[in-house]
């Protein structure tokens, strides 16, 4: 199921912008996300609302300082395409100067979600990812 593959699954980590196989580790999601970046019960009515309910919270977390360019660069984005991969799954991305690590946001909304899924069907798991 996505939602395993995406706890389960490492992420890429790499020095600087070279790619290289000598710089490359894997990395657990677990480093990036902690508990107190999850959100159960989310109450926004959209897509921007549910958006901004993650960014608030890593706001209140001090972990991103600028609200309205982090607002502003992951909607630019999602204007490109939809983040929502079907599943009942979103992830809402944006590159941010966030610093050497990704910063995640979780947040599951219990009634679900149009965020234009190709399977069309309601989202319930958004996770919200910037990096550098």
């Amino acid at each position: 199921m996505v939602i395993n593959g995406l706890i389960n699954a490492p992420f890429v980590e790499h020095g600087g912008n070279n790619m290289h196989a000598d710089f490359m580790k894997d990395v657990g999601l677990c480093e990036f996300l902690g508990a107190e970046q999850i959100l159960h019960d989310m109450t926004g009515t959209s897509k921007k609302d549910v958006i901004e309910e993650l960014v608030e919270l890593l706001i209140k977390k001090k972990l991103i300082k600028n609200k309205s360019e982090t607002l502003k660069r992951i909607l630019e984005r999602e204007e490109l395409m939809s983040t929502g991969l079907g599943d009942s799954v979103a992830i809402p991305h944006a590159r941010l100067e966030v610093g050497e690590k990704p910063i995640i946001a979780m947040g599951r909304h219990s009634l679900g979600l149009d965020f234009d899924s190709p399977d069309k069907k309601p989202v319930h798991l958004i996770m919200l990812v910037l990096w550098a």
